[in-house]
């Protein structure tokens, strides 16, 4: 999962470019004084993972808990699902070799609970966009306890504005996303009667090979990238 943050940020320029620590495409506004710069920050490091033993976690106290995370929480780095973090820790056996993948199957009826912790840009001078490259695939995301969205389709991209709800400059954020399992949603379909030959894995919008038989452990649930632009 990769996140990106996309910030515009006003720089004065005196003789030669400011420095940012970010990915920068600078457009000038103004001959020679001023330059209009967006910065994309790439979030993929300071996650963490946590299983959830409820589909109604508390939103807040989990907050507080990833600002701080204790050994229930797995580091992690971003792209990642949850299987491969899983086996990096030593969680399941690797899901790709004989039977395993029968033996990790509890991993997709689980939710989960991915958070990152990141600064505020020093500058935000309009907008800012917090944008997902991929969901995978029921998911709802916070920032700092705030809810700024839901998602539902694993084959979109994502921007919400988060300028609001940012913390002061400098100061740290704590993003947090709360993956639903997809079996638990596909077992409550309710399917109209003219609809009962039709597979209940077809009303989500998610990889229906995950519904299948192929070797690994299956359904993925996983976060591609996300950045503050």
């Amino acid at each position: 999962m990769r996140f990106t943050m996309n910030v515009n940020t006003n720089v004065r320029r005196f003789g030669r470019d400011s420095l940012l620590t970010a990915v920068i495409m600078a457009i000038m506004l103004t001959a020679n004084l001023y330059a209009q710069q967006r910065a994309t920050i790439t979030l993929t490091d300071n996650w963490n993972i946590k299983q959830l033993e409820t589909d109604k976690p508390d939103i807040q106290a989990l907050t507080r808990q990833a600002a701080s995370p204790d050994k229930t929480w797995l580091p992690a780095q971003m792209p990642a699902q949850v299987h491969d973090i899983l086996l990096q820790h030593g969680k399941i056996s690797d899901p790709h070799v004989g039977k395993n993948a029968a033996d990790s199957a509890w991993v997709g009826e689980k939710d989960w609970a991915y958070a990152c912790t990141f600064a505020s840009p020093a500058t935000t001078n309009g907008p800012v966009f917090l944008r997902f490259d991929g969901l995978d695939t029921l998911a709802a995301a916070y920032l700092n306890g705030k809810k700024i969205g839901s998602f539902n389709n694993m084959c979109r991209e994502y921007a919400v504005d988060v300028r609001d709800n940012l913390a002061l400059a400098g100061r740290d954020n704590v993003l947090l996303i709360i993956f639903s399992s997809p079996l638990r949603f596909v077992r409550q379909v309710e399917r109209p009667e003219h609809h009962e030959g039709l597979s209940r894995h077809k009303y989500i919008r998610k990889c229906h090979s995950d519904f299948g038989s192929y070797l690994g452990g299956l359904p993925l649930i996983y976060m591609m990238d996300a950045a503050l632009p």
